[in-house]
């Protein structure tokens, strides 16, 4: 089977070296709103609500965002530097040159997002949602999703390093090229259907195949 062809680096995003601006202490994000060359540190969005609003070019550190609602967001050229996305809600997201570095994301749900050029690393993200998302050119590093929930997701090509994805739901997704190899995917939720073109080393395969009733027997082994 040919399985789609990725490229070996991700794009980083384009950071301003002058990045300046910044939110008033009580300043409310507006519907359809944008907003650029941000440097925001310890900052407290947390429950704000907004709609197609656009941040682009705009590091965050230690920011709070739990429990905004952006509808239709777009986010490029984006840094999150340890902060709090639990319980975000971004339905139909588009995540482009992002890297979420050390986030709290526990119940963060973005569904039908698109997410292009992304590096999560050294996230706690268990029962996070990302279902009908597309992802092309993402990658998952030392990140804990347990129990997260990718139904219906494209997770071609898609790199999960050394990743925690224990029980995670992955029933109708698309996983041509995506690669398991060195993650935890015990209780994994995923059916044969989705399975051709998936990459895992023999020890997965072996684990997912035994969730499917097949049972695996060496030729002399009755």
């Amino acid at each position: 089977m040919s399985l789609p062809k990725q490229r070996s680096t991700l794009q980083s995003p384009r950071l301003s070296k002058n990045l300046s601006s910044t939110l008033a202490p009580d300043e409310q994000i507006q519907d359809e709103g944008e907003y650029g060359h941000l440097r925001l540190t310890s900052a407290n969005l947390a429950g704000q609500t907004a709609e197609h609003v656009t941040f682009k070019s705009s590091w965050f550190k230690q920011v709070s965002l739990e429990q905004t609602r952006f509808l239709a967001p777009k986010l490029s050229d984006l840094r999150f530097d340890n902060c709090d996305l639990a319980n975000a809600v971004w339905e139909r997201a588009l995540f482009q040159r992002v890297e979420i570095l050390g986030c709290r994301m526990t119940g963060f749900k973005t569904i039908e997002a698109h997410l292009q050029d992304v590096l999560l690393r050294d996230c706690i993200g268990a029962l996070a949602q990302f279902r009908f998302a597309t992802f092309k050119a993402v990658r998952f590093e030392q990140c804990n999703f347990a129990n997260a929930d990718f139904q219906g997701a494209n997770l071609s090509g898609v790199r999960f390093v050394k990743c925690d994805l224990s029980n995670a739901e992955m029933s109708q997704t698309t996983l041509s090229g995506t690669d398991f190899r060195t993650s935890k995917i015990e209780g994994l939720k995923v059916g044969v259907r989705e399975l051709p073109g998936a990459i895992m080393d023999h020890f997965q395969a072996a684990y997912v195949a035994s969730l499917l009733g097949i049972v695996i027997k060496a030729e002399d082994e009755d």
